[in-house]
């Protein structure tokens, strides 16, 4: 199973405050995996990574370059995407489209509702 960066350095983290405290040391990843629904054991190797590693919290261990790379990609995409709708949107508005049909209050129809035809901001009929 992949488990995401974050639960991954949060997990350690868990792990690390309550093997800091005596009183919670003893079957701390134990305790850990199972409130998480993760493996022991890959829990135990993640925590071992982090501890051979040398930072000092777990976040830096996660791969910011990484993580970087593909929040840059995901804006490029994002923008590209807005790009389009905004291009789109401004060509329909120039070629004069409007709905059908739209709902206009007046105060000679009994129903007090009438549904008029428009194109291009003309009444066609009513």
């Amino acid at each position: 199973m992949k488990y995401t960066d974050e639960l991954k350095a949060r997990a350690v983290e868990l792990v690390i405050h309550a093997q800091a405290e005596t009183s919670t040391a003893n079957g701390a990843i134990a305790r850990v995996a199972k409130e998480l629904g993760v493996s022991k054991e890959a829990l135990r190797v993640w925590v071992r990574k982090h501890k051979d590693s040398g930072k000092v919290t777990p976040m830096e261990s996660v791969d910011l370059e990484a993580e970087n790379r593909r929040l840059r990609a995901e804006l490029a995409e994002s923008k590209r995407a807005n790009e389009i709708l905004r291009r789109a949107s401004l060509d329909s508005n120039r070629q004069g489209n409007t709905s059908g049909f739209r709902v206009v209050r007046s105060c000679w129809a009994s129903s007090g509702v009438r549904k008029l035809k428009h194109f291009r901001g003309r009444v066609l009929s009513s």
